[in-house]
């Protein structure tokens, strides 16, 4: 091939072109590679992010109940010992290992326990690494946050959760000397668990929920007798029992069937037993209802129309089957004319003919699988106000 030859074929024009398309799909192949590694880093980021939030909102919620639990249990007690009003601390034989024998509020003063415990001192389950700390000082009627060191008739009362070194939550309380001290008037519950002796997460947390809203907590086993279940209701002097889904609603049956005090039920097991419905349904993936009557106390607070009830999806019940002839519906299924939140006075028809010994009120949630740290502002709001109407202590 002579010279001049092999000098067309490398100056040629195409293939100069086309050397030059290679080479620039391969710098366009290098940038889209950076371009998509950018943006799987900030989805990366924005995933860590959005999941390191949730967790923070979940750990101070259950702090603040923590918090709150115990606020509610000092100021449920009166402001000074009867028998010796000039002291402050612990007397006699009280003692910071057991709450139970706490008489009134400064008995809490310098209290703390790691991790936190329950009234008899045992240890509280899943709070591996928390503490709670209380302190009670006096102050002046008119500078309530500056302590002082004698009587005044006004104590402040704090209450700190850590987790760690780290201050999950607090709770501030001013306490008087004037304060009414008729023990007598607080709403008092009888919350049917899987073991009393140990609570589960879920359980306990509905617990100090409760708590939280000022009522006395007394637990009993869903596999007790019912005469035992009757007992403990008596000595409680309990307005309203409480049926968590966490239990084996066959262990508790028909046992709370006949009381006299108010039921409010989680358990789609117990629609039957309670005489809501012969049976009930679930939908998955719901987080609201719709209010259909805001004439009852429970749902007076809210506009008709859909409520969020869940901070995401979960699954929410209905009454099936046969249902009672004097159902009260209070909402339904936001798709569908299902009924999920009921109510049944005393002395209503059940479904299957017999009469309700006691207001009864079944709620929009509970398959087994509810998960209480999901429950809204506004369903917290139904859950109260369902334990106070069914207890006949309607608080307006």
């Amino acid at each position: 091939m002579t010279s001049a030859c092999l000098n067309a074929r490398r100056t040629a024009p195409g293939r100069r072109d086309r050397r030059r398309q290679r080479g620039f799909s391969l710098i366009e192949a290098t940038v889209s590679v950076l371009i998509v590694g950018g943006m799987f880093a900030v989805a990366l980021n924005t995933l860590g992010a959005s999941k390191r939030t949730q967790y923070l909102t979940g750990t101070r919620g259950r702090g603040q109940l923590l918090a709150q639990a115990l606020m509610g249990e000092i100021l449920s007690l009166r402001y000074e010992e009867l028998d010796d009003p000039d002291s402050f601390g612990l007397e006699g034989s009280e003692n910071s290992a057991k709450r139970d024998l706490f008489d009134d509020v400064d008995d809490y003063s310098g209290w703390s326990a790691s991790p936190p415990q329950n009234k008899d001192g045992i240890d509280i389950s899943s709070f591996e690494g928390w503490s709670r700390a209380v302190a009670v000082t006096w102050v002046d009627p008119d500078d309530l946050i500056t302590p002082v060191g004698a009587a005044t008739g006004v104590k402040r009362i704090t209450v700190t959760i850590k987790r760690g070194e780290m201050v999950i939550a607090s709770a501030v309380a001013i306490r008087a000397q004037a304060w009414p001290e008729n023990e007598d008037d607080s709403l008092k519950v009888l919350f049917v668990v899987t073991d009393a002796a140990v609570l589960t997460p879920q359980e306990f947390t509905r617990k100090t929920m409760m708590e939280s809203w000022g009522f006395k907590v007394t637990v009993i086993a869903a596999s007790d007798t019912e005469e035992d279940i009757d007992y403990a209701a008596g000595k409680a002097r309990a307005d309203v029992a409480y049926v968590p889904d966490t239990i084996n609603g066959s262990e508790l049956g028909t046992k709370l069937r006949d009381t006299t005090i108010g039921v409010v039920n989680e358990d789609t097991d117990l629609y039957d037993d309670f005489g809501f419905s012969s049976s009930a349904r679930s939908y998955a993936n719901n987080n609201a209802a719709d209010i259909i009557d805001n004439q009852y106390y429970i749902t007076s607070l809210f506009s008709a129309g859909a409520v969020t009830i869940f901070a995401s999806g979960q699954h929410i019940c209905s009454l099936d089957g046969s249902i009672s002839p004097d159902i009260q519906a209070l909402a339904k299924k936001t798709e569908g004319p299902f009924y999920v939140l009921t109510v049944l006075e005393t002395g209503a028809h059940l479904y299957d003919g017999a009469t309700a010994a006691g207001r009864r009120v079944h709620l929009p949630w509970g398959n087994g699988s509810f998960d209480i740290y999901r429950l809204t502002g506004s369903g917290k709001t139904i859950m109260r106000r369902s334990i106070e109407w069914a207890a006949n202590k309607e608080e307006e």
